[in-house]
């Protein structure tokens, strides 16, 4: 396969993966009860594996991101790149498990769906969560840094792809606004990028 052709599918696996990412963060309910888990069953299981796609195809673009401007990426861009593709492999686990294991739980068993209970759970798989989010976080702003570095791409994709994860994650909690305000700089972190792959506006290097 050509540079230009993955340059091209990985582009397009970034708009699609900013596009696919939205959702979730705005249409997931607020886990407080058994009860939210049930009221949101008709789209529960589809919301979280549209979110795991939007994490794959990440990791597809990414790659591709990567391979386009490696010879200025250095290893602070490979470091990025891995630490990300890391990460996201952690958050599409737990993501997994929120998808089909709660649902099943809150039905079956209550009472182990329970958030009260779940925490027991979550304190022992901890440390893979918290892994994902910082090989997630620190991968973002490695390949952001790197990217412009790099000067290959419009100097406006590092800094998005540097702050776009840490918006998306720190305005989370902030509904309704806060968390459309992170959700559309994510998306823009990955669909501008994922545009100048595919045919916009890349500078030659040398």
């Amino acid at each position: 396969m050509s540079l230009a052709t993955l340059s091209r599918l990985s582009g397009l696996a970034l708009i699609l993966a900013g596009l696919l990412s939205s959702p979730g963060p705005l249409l997931h309910p607020d886990y407080r009860s058994v009860r939210d888990v049930l009221d949101a069953a008709a789209y529960w299981v589809p919301l979280h594996v549209v979110a795991m796609l939007a994490f794959f195809l990440t990791s597809v673009g990414f790659i591709g991101l990567y391979a386009r401007q490696a010879s200025k990426m250095g290893w602070l861009g490979l470091g990025g790149l891995v630490l990300t593709v890391a990460g996201i492999s952690l958050m599409m686990g737990f993501a997994f498990t929120d998808a089909f294991v709660v649902p099943i739980l809150a039905v079956r068993a209550p009472t182990l769906a329970d958030p009260a209970n779940l925490e027991f759970v979550f304190r022992g798989i901890f440390p893979v969560i918290a892994g994902g989010f910082a090989g997630y976080i620190l991968g973002h702003i490695a390949l952001g840094i790197a990217t412009l570095r790099a000067g290959i791409l419009p100097r406006l994709s590092g800094p998005l792809l540097t702050l776009g994860p840490l918006l998306w994650i720190a305005l989370a909690s902030l509904r309704p606004v806060g968390t459309l305000v992170g959700t559309a700089v994510l998306a823009l972190a990955y669909i501008l990028p994922g545009y100048w792959l595919w045919g916009g506006s890349i500078r030659q290097s040398s």
